[in-house]
């Protein structure tokens, strides 16, 4: 289920979780503002990487870039432009990231599952909203209020929401593995 929030709005409830005033803009020059916005992609991206959420996950069929690695592997291929963290391979190919590189012995195509860099806030998990909005009142607490205590709970409820958030979206994927047969076993 997609959030309706909007960056406005997840800025504000952080806000409100440090008891400060909100803000009309995230773009607005105040220090507030400054000072979440200087968070925010950074928070973003390192909640997104911390688990597989589904609304963030995205699958890609890569083509190699046509270069041999200097060892080891046998092709390379382009990361994806807004991939934050790999997933899985098709057929569970082994693969080493290198840069902006995904090294494998996996032929043309190499399928890939990752997690996206989500920027439309409409399209977050409401739990991962919360999440994110608990993490920008911690991080920007302490510069914006200068109250440890606050900084304090605010971290246990970080760990709190983070830890709920990843079981409720993990319970909205299958855990099963596709069926093998012995006889497809076997041939491998």
């Amino acid at each position: 289920m997609p959030s309706t929030l909007t960056k406005l709005q997840i800025f504000n409830y952080a806000l409100i979780k440090i008891g400060d005033a909100t803000i009309a803009s995230p773009t607005e020059n105040t220090p507030r503002a400054k000072t979440l916005n200087t968070l925010y992609d950074n928070i973003r991206d390192d909640l997104l990487r911390r688990s597989p959420w589904n609304f963030a996950k995205k699958q890609a069929s890569l083509a190699s870039n046509g270069n041999t690695p200097t060892y080891r592997w046998l092709y390379e291929y382009p990361i994806p432009a807004d991939m934050v963290k790999l997933l899985e391979t098709e057929n569970q190919w082994p693969y080493e990231i290198q840069g902006r590189l995904i090294l494998s012995d996996a032929t043309t195509p190499l399928k890939i599952t990752y997690i996206a860099r989500i920027t439309d806030e409409t399209l977050f998990d409401p739990m991962f909203s919360n999440a994110l909005q608990t993490r920008l009142a911690y991080e920007a607490s302490l510069r914006l209020t200068s109250d440890l205590s606050l900084q304090r709970v605010l971290r246990a409820q970080v760990t709190e929401l983070e830890t709920e958030a990843k079981a409720e979206d993990g319970k909205e994927s299958d855990p099963r593995e596709p069926h093998t047969y012995g006889w497809e076993d076997a041939r491998w």
